[in-house]
C-alpha cells in the first residue's frame, strides 16, 4: 500500500527531448526534469515527489519562491508539470540537508516535507465516533514497475475519480461507513448523529444498508467482519461528475479478516448482491505495455478523460519488495497508473 516518502538515490538521467539545458532524473519509472549540470551521475540525491507540501526555506533554497512555481495557496505543493512537451513529476534535491543520508533512507523529515491532505467540504464531514483502524491506499506503479510475474494473469480496471468510501458491517451487527483519512485514523461517521443526515458518506450507507447489498454480502464471509471499499462519483463529488444525476458507489475492493479477497470473488458478491463495480478494461497476462494501452483515453462511463488505471493480479498476493500500509511485513501487490490529461487538468479537485 500507498507510504509517502523523499527516496534518496543514485542520479540518473536521461536527456531531455525537447530542451538542451534540461535533463530527466530517473527514479524508478518516474521522470523530472532538471537542469544540466547540477547534479553528477551517480551522486546520492533525494527525490520529492508529487503532493509533498515544502517548507518555505526549502522552496527559497530550490530556488521555486520569487516567482512562485509551486502549487497551492502557499505555493509550496509539488504537482505535475509539462516543461518543453514532456511530463515532469516531483522534484530532485542534493543540497546539504540529505548528508549523512545513505541511498535508500527517506529524506522527508530532514527536508521537512510532509504529505498534502486536501480540505474535506462540509457534505463529506461529520461527526465521528471510534471504529476499526484500516489504512487503505495504492502505490503508483512508477515507483514499484517491476514487482507484477512475468505471464502474470492480471485485471486492468479504471480509476474512479471520486471519494474513497468503505461501508462495512461488524460480526456483531454493527454498520460502518467511513472515509480514507478517518478510517486510517480509527474513526467512523456516527450514523445515529443528527448531523450526519446529510454527510454524503452516511446516505450512500443507508441506502445500501435499506437495500440489504452489506448485510447479503456479510453471508457469503459466514457472519465474520466484512469492509466493502469503493468511490463516491457523481455531482459535487469532485470535478469530473462522470454524468451521474446523484452520487453513485462503485466497489473496488473486499476485506475480511482473512485478508483481501482475490477479485473474482469479489466480482462475484458485488454481482449477487447488487453492487455496482469499477469498470474492467482488460483482463489477461502481465506485460510492461498495458501502462501505456490502457492508463489513458476515455472514460468507460462517461464522455470525458479516463483518471487513469488499478492494475492487480487476480490472485491477491504480497511481495517483500512492496511497503506495508503498516511499515512491517510485505506489501499487497496492486498499483494505479494517473493518466497524463488528469495530472495535468486545469481546476481538478482531490478530495478525500
Amino acid at each position: 500500500m500507498s507510504t509517502f516518502e523523499a527516496p534518496v538515490v543514485a542520479y540518473r538521467s536521461v536527456p531531455h527531448p525537447n530542451a538542451d539545458a534540461l535533463e530527466l532524473a530517473l527514479i524508478n519509472d518516474w521522470r523530472a526534469a532538471v537542469r544540466i549540470g547540477v547534479f553528477a551521475e551517480g551522486q546520492p540525491v533525494a527525490y520529492i515527489p508529487e503532493g509533498a507540501l515544502c517548507p518555505q526555506d526549502l522552496v527559497e533554497e530550490l530556488g521555486l519562491a520569487d516567482p512562485p512555481r509551486l502549487a497551492g495557496p502557499d505555493h509550496n505543493r509539488v504537482k505535475a508539470v509539462r516543461l518543453r512537451g514532456v511530463l515532469s513529476q516531483g522534484l530532485v534535491y542534493g543540497g546539504p540537508r540529505i548528508a549523512g543520508l545513505e541511498i535508500g533512507d527517506n529524506a522527508a523529515d530532514a527536508l521537512g516535507l510532509v504529505k498534502w491532505v486536501p480540505e474535506i467540504p462540509v457534505h463529506m464531514a461529520g461527526l465521528m465516533a471510534p471504529g476499526p483502524q484500516i489504512t487503505y491506499d495504492i502505490d503508483n506503479i512508477k515507483s514499484w514497475p517491476d514487482r507484477f510475474l512475468p505471464g502474470e494473469e492480471v485485471a486492468v480496471t479504471e480509476k474512479l475519480h471520486g471519494t474513497f468510501c468503505c461501508m462495512g458491517r461488524l460480526a456483531g451487527g454493527e454498520y460502518v461507513v467511513s472515509s480514507k483519512g478517518h478510517l486510517s485514523a480509527g474513526r467512523v461517521f456516527d450514523l445515529a448523529a443528527a448531523e450526519n443526515i446529510d454527510n454524503l458518506y452516511v446516505k450512500m450507507m443507508r441506502h445500501y444498508t435499506d437495500f440489504g447489498s452489506i448485510s447479503m454480502a456479510q453471508d457469503h464471509v459466514a457472519g465474520a467482519d466484512i469492509f466493502l471499499f469503493g468511490e463516491i462519483i457523481g455531482p459535487k463529488v469532485q470535478d469530473l461528475n462522470y454524468d451521474q444525476p446523484e452520487p453513485a458507489f462503485m466497489l473496488f475492493d473486499i476485506r475480511t479478516p482473512r485478508g483481501y479477497m482475490p477479485y473474482d470473488s469479489m466480482l462475484s458478491i458485488a454481482d449477487h448482491v447488487g453492487l455496482p463495480v469499477v469498470p474492467e478494461l482488460f483482463r489477461g497476462r502481465w506485460n510492461p505495455t498495458l501502462v501505456d494501452q490502457f492508463t489513458s483515453g476515455r472514460s468507460r462511463i462517461a464522455p470525458h478523460h479516463r483518471e487513469g488505471v488499478v492494475i492487480r493480479p487476480l490472485i491477491d498476493r504480497y511481495d517483500s519488495g512492496v511497503d506495508h500500509e503498516s511499515g512491517r511485513g510485505p506489501g499487497r501487490v496492486m498499483f494505479k497508473s494517473v493518466s497524463e490529461k488528469h495530472l495535468l487538468r486545469k481546476g481538478g479537485t482531490e478530495y478525500n
